[in-house]
């Protein structure tokens, strides 16, 4: 199916299967990863639900595998509960081949609805009036084996099991055919990526934990309130040891306080304590990221990479899952430990990295119509010194922008408007992002100039926060729901809109948490959804082609691949515009590498 596909479909000889397992405060998938956990703990019940069953027992005792040879299956959690099936037809306990006619998730399928991703949620929100699904079994059985449940218990138990099944079922019955083809292979894919993994350097992410437990030990020392393990971070206790050599404590420790940094510089050399604390807060948070990372290593040297599909509730973008959270590693070492050194390829194989350049403002750019800045993209220009010759009056050669020292302000004012000021940033918060996108100091006043000629010279952008804007009044002044269409077809919804106090709404069904809503947040939306499906079309391209993904973080794909694949193939696939984006200026870079970096 192509990756541009809008259309929906469904199979034959579908069954619900739900495991159940043994869990407890020491023996859960954070802590163990699925990996681990399932070869860990006992599977002592599942649930399948068909046209021609209803059965609900021990795996061991099912009489129902063979009829499951070659059928499709689904589950309301298939990463995990696909991974027991996995893991049970390696030790040939259930037939080969089970749920061979392929395997789809009910919780992906009801976020992509903007629906909860817990059966109970999804089950109340999108099928109404269905019966509620009750967890109190579920909590019982927290710490409990099979063989100490009694007869009532179990039958409780069973009952609860068999009805997530049901609903499991129900869900899918009365959406699937809504959630399109390319959707289920976005979902589809995300467990392959998750069972398939990414090769390790093992024996450098254990040195990685021992280098870490040392720094955290050396920086315990010059610490003076370490006999207490539990406070080593409290706040209470820095203030007291900071007043006592005579320092006024400052009013936060967050990183991301400009006046909490410039006190740890100030004072950081004075005394030892204080670069201490930072250290070992450092050292200890990385070291639980190396750890997890350590406890999912699998028998065969992987690991497997979990996201969650549609993470984002609006946009559906991917997200980070539970446990090690490939989105966020750190870019630069810390403590000597560079992190992203630790995944490499297959044996025999090499990495083939691959990043969309600056995606979003060439989706809005196309979005809106600005046929200049298309033009100049089309033609090649790079998309930072094609606004500087759009808006800001630069006219050297083609290309020079960015080479030409003198004008490197220039360059990253322009590089910050247009990845700063597209969602109608303020002036105030501009001179941050100013910062952190091109690390470029300007003033409050610079910044209120520049946005207002920004906006001045955008006009196409700026009607689309006052289209939005509309869109929302409208929508909170009928039936408070707004649905918009996006250029692949896909739909994104605000819901329960209300203006009392701020236009606000909720972006999951039935959420009581809302969130402000204008003009700038919605054209955001939008484009960033474009976004992301330019993204996964890019994505399914390239597994269909051949190159696995073995993950991907944010706009960049990194394919494990034979050694003699050019990087070229790579961005000509994920380059390829899909059908409902034609005229789209995509962009990409690319290099080859033996471990991940950027």
């Amino acid at each position: 199916m192509d990756p541009d596909s809008r259309r929906g479909g469904g199979r034959m000889n579908t069954y619900a299967i739900d495991f159940e397992t043994e869990y407890s405060k020491t023996l859960s998938i954070p802590i163990q990863g699925v990996y681990r956990y399932i070869r860990e703990a006992d599977i002592y019940m599942v649930s399948i639900v068909g046209p021609d069953i209803e059965w609900v027992g021990h795996p061991q005792e099912c009489p129902h595998w063979d009829a499951l040879v070659g059928a499709h299956l689904i589950a309301h959690n298939m990463s995990f509960d696909g991974a027991i099936l996995n893991h049970l037809m390696e030790r040939g306990q259930i037939p080969q081949g089970v749920g061979s006619g392929g395997m789809d998730c009910t919780a992906d399928m009801a976020v992509y609805f903007q629906g909860p991703r817990n059966l109970a949620g999804a089950c109340k929100q999108l099928l109404g009036n269905y019966d509620a699904i009750d967890k109190s079994m579920r909590s019982y059985m927290k710490g409990r084996q099979w063989h100490e449940v009694t007869e009532p218990q179990r039958g409780m138990m069973l009952e609860y099991a068999l009805k997530d099944s049901l609903a499991c079922m129900a869900l899918w019955n009365q959406w699937q055919e809504a959630w399109p083809q390319w959707e289920k292979e976005l979902s589809q894919h995300n467990r392959t990526m998750a069972w398939r993994g990414v090769n390790v350097d093992s024996e450098l992410a254990k040195e990685y934990q021992d280098t870490l437990e040392r720094v955290r030990w050396e920086s315990e020392q010059e610490i003076p309130w370490t006999n207490d393990t539990d406070k080593i971070l409290s706040r209470e206790w820095f203030d007291i040891e900071c007043r006592r050599v005579g320092l006024t404590p400052p009013k936060s420790l967050a990183k991301t306080d400009d006046d909490a940094t410039a006190w740890f510089e100030a004072h950081r050399d004075l005394h030892p304590f204080i670069t201490a604390v930072g250290t070992w807060r450092q050292s200890n948070t990385l070291l639980a990221k190396v750890e997890t990372l350590n406890n999912g290593i699998r028998d065969d040297g992987r690991y497997t990479p979990t996201l969650k599909y549609y993470g984002a509730a609006v946009t559906g973008r991917y997200s980070g899952d539970a446990g090690f959270n490939m989105q966020n590693l750190p870019r630069d070492p810390i403590q000597g430990v560079d992190l992203r050194k630790v995944f490499i390829p297959s044996p025999g194989n090499k990495f083939v990295v691959v990043d969309l350049s600056q995606i979003e403002p060439r989706c809005m750019a196309w979005y809106v119509d600005d046929e200049k800045m298309l033009n100049m993209l089309r033609d090649g220009y790079p998309l930072y010194e094609a606004h500087a010759r759009a808006t800001m009056g630069f006219d050297g050669p083609k290309g020079s922008l960015k080479e030409n020292k003198e004008l490197d302000d220039v360059y990253r004012l322009a590089k910050a408007q247009i990845l700063g000021l597209g969602y109608m940033c303020g002036a105030p918060r501009f001179v941050e992002m100013a910062w952190t996108l091109a690390r470029l100091r300007i003033t409050l006043e610079k910044s209120k100039e520049t946005v207002k000629q920004f906006r001045k010279d955008n006009p196409l952008i700026t009607d689309l926060w006052s289209n939005c804007d509309q869109w929302l009044k409208a929508a909170a002044a009928t039936d408070r729901e707004l649905t918009l269409d996006l250029p692949s077809g896909r739909e994104i919804r605000y819901f329960d809109l209300d203006r009392i106090g701020g236009m606000k709404s909720s972006v999951t069904r039935g959420d009581e948490k809302k969130y402000f809503q204008y003009g700038g947040k919605t054209a955001e939306n939008i484009i960033q959804g474009m976004a992301r499906d330019v993204m996964c079309a890019a994505i399914l391209r390239i597994e269909k082609a051949g190159y696995p993904v073995v993950f991907h973080v944010h706009d960049e794909v990194i394919c494990d691949v034979p050694m003699d694949t050019e990087v070229q193939t790579i961005i000509d696939l994920m380059t390829t515009v899909p059908e409902w984006a034609e005229g789209l200026p995509v962009d990409a870079a690319g290099f080859e590498t033996q471990y991940y970096k950027k």
